[in-house]
């Protein structure tokens, strides 16, 4: 009986001891685990800026690859669209297949192509091409007197300066009746085609397409009337971002070829 109270006793002891040692050293203890949290925090961050570091090293060279990707296409875009006179939306869509490029690949804007399509005449553009689209300018002047009646605006390729022999001329006409020159042209005993295009608001309109000759081309070439309505005109002789007019009325034009002239 008396061993096992002497034994109770140094167990009684011995736990006492252990709690004293324990509170002695629990600073100690909470100073280590503050510093291996601090640590594993500082690696945590290590880690996520690396991550960061990485993605966004890989996103600038996916955004300068899409960007090339672009640029060829938009100077391909631009030889089809100087060359056989195509408009932005199917020349872009013909470099694709120029490029044998599929998928969900990045078009340049109408903006980027057109400022493609002027570098392209300013490296190999000729007095052929100025011209050409002298004539183009005469012709187009020609029918807009005809038309003065509609409010005839020039716009597209020779409006802005790029338009070759196989360019198409667009005059957007604004109309009090939409039927009014369709009425027209039968009258004068013209034969057109109608068909339903994109406006520049993005609106559906109606197109009446014919081919006039010209002379000093030595071809036809195909004449497009956008009819819009009379109110439609409000706004659309404003700049673009770019300080741009789009289009431009029977004087603008007889400005711009005057002074192409000097």
């Amino acid at each position: 009986m008396e061993c096992y109270f002497r034994a109770k006793l140094c167990l009684s002891s011995g736990w006492a001891f252990m709690q004293r040692e324990f509170r002695s050293r629990l600073p100690y203890f909470l100073l280590i685990g503050e510093c291996l949290s601090t640590r594993n925090t500082r690696l945590a961050k290590r880690t996520s800026s690396s991550s960061v570091f990485q993605t966004g090293v890989i996103n600038c060279v996916h955004n300068v690859h899409m960007n090339r990707i672009e640029e060829e296409i938009a100077q391909v875009a631009a030889r089809y669209i100087i060359d056989d006179g195509m408009e932005f939306g199917p020349a872009k869509h013909q470099a694709l297949k120029t490029l044998g490029l599929t998928g969900k690949v990045p078009l340049p804007s109408n903006d980027e192509l057109e400022d493609a399509v002027f570098e392209h005449l300013n490296l190999f553009g000729d007095q052929a091409q100025k011209d050409e689209l002298r004539a183009l300018r005469e012709l187009a002047l020609t029918w807009m007197r005809r038309l003065s009646g509609y409010r005839p605006h020039l716009s597209g390729a020779v409006w802005k300066g790029f338009a070759t022999a196989q360019s198409d001329i667009y005059l957007q006409l604004f109309c009090d009746d939409s039927k009014s020159t369709e009425i027209d042209l039968i009258n004068q005993g013209l034969e057109y085609q109608v068909s339903t295009q994109n406006g520049f608001r993005g609106e559906k309109v109606d197109a009446l397409s014919l081919n006039i000759r010209s002379e000093r081309l030595g071809c036809y070439v195909g004449l497009h009337l956008m009819i819009y309505d009379f109110d439609d005109l409000r706004g659309a002789l404003k700049p673009d971002a770019k300080g741009k007019i789009q289009r431009g009325d029977l004087k603008a034009l007889e400005r711009l070829m005057e002074k192409d002239a000097e």
